[in-house]
């Protein structure tokens, strides 16, 4: 068995002999594969669903992910996709096959699609729709608010929180720098609402659906029957903590200097979500 799985590794890299790909990027490569073949062979397609987490960044996809893999039928990996793979839908559904046993599904940000793999967004979902995948959509109604968490959480090189110490200092945000990011985050969420309209899907809201831990057991069991799977004993419990403050002045030191550049350009829609 060791002897074949060479040889697939071995025809691999003769097949991919002139892209740029490491000789570790092929040893996985061909391992997966492998794995994925044989469990095809013997087992046939998976009775499990494979499922999409479409989502921006900042809109609570690690707690969500982290939610759903407390259920031991399924698996969600996270950004499979944030670095450039060569034949994403091949892999995609060697990876599906690799996972013959359990429900899974990976996250992908529209933008990872079109930067990092050089593909049309709606086309490739309505791609991994014709093999089978279901979709699952998380937003956050507060866009203001999340793409300045975005920028503090970039400030202080860290996005997650596992355990409670000492609170985080403040920082200071460069007013031209949001307003950027806030119209980049509208053209995304944009794409991404696009891109939703061309697959079924299951719409989940931040502030609705996962805000706290209460909504969060509820939305975890809708999300299992949406998956055809049962449901668990023990409700769910996110090991993530809140990053941000309930009061953003307390994250960001130049806050009202922030506020007054959004006045400025007349959002005044900004100012309202991140006031509030």
């Amino acid at each position: 068995m060791r002897n074949l799985e060479r040889e697939t590794i071995k025809s691999v890299r003769t097949s991919l002999r002139n892209l740029k790909i490491s000789e570790a990027q092929l040893h996985i490569i061909g391992s997966v594969f492998f794995t994925a073949y044989k469990e095809l062979s013997i087992n046939g397609p998976s009775k499990y669903k494979r499922f999409v987490i479409v989502s921006q960044g900042r809109t609570g996809s690690s707690l969500l992910s982290d939610l759903l893999d407390q259920h031991p039928l399924i698996r969600c990996q996270s950004e499979i996709l944030n670095h450039k793979v060569y034949f994403p839908i091949t892999f995609i559904k060697g990876m599906a096959t690799y996972y013959h046993h359990h429900c899974w599904g990976f996250k992908v940000k529209p933008a990872q699609l079109r930067n990092r793999q050089k593909v049309d967004a709606e086309l490739f979902l309505r791609q991994l729709a014709d093999e089978g995948f279901t979709f699952i959509q998380l937003t956050r109604s507060n866009l203001a608010r999340r793409t300045l968490s975005a920028l503090v959480g970039y400030a202080r090189g860290s996005y997650h929180k596992l355990e409670q110490g000492q609170p985080l200092e403040p920082v200071t945000i460069d007013p031209a720098q949001l307003l950027t990011a806030i119209n980049r985050s509208i053209k995304n969420q944009e794409e991404e609402n696009d891109c939703m309209q061309q697959v079924e899907h299951l719409r989940l809201v931040y502030e609705d659906d996962l805000f706290s831990s209460e909504v969060q057991v509820e939305t975890a069991q809708r999300i299992f029957r949406f998956l055809e799977l049962p449901d668990i004993d023990a409700p769910v419990q996110s090991r993530f903590l809140k990053v941000s403050s309930a009061n953003l002045r307390d994250d960001v030191e130049n806050f009202s200097e922030l506020l007054q550049h959004l006045e400025q350009h007349q959002m005044f829609w900004a100012i309202t979500q991140l006031i509030n």
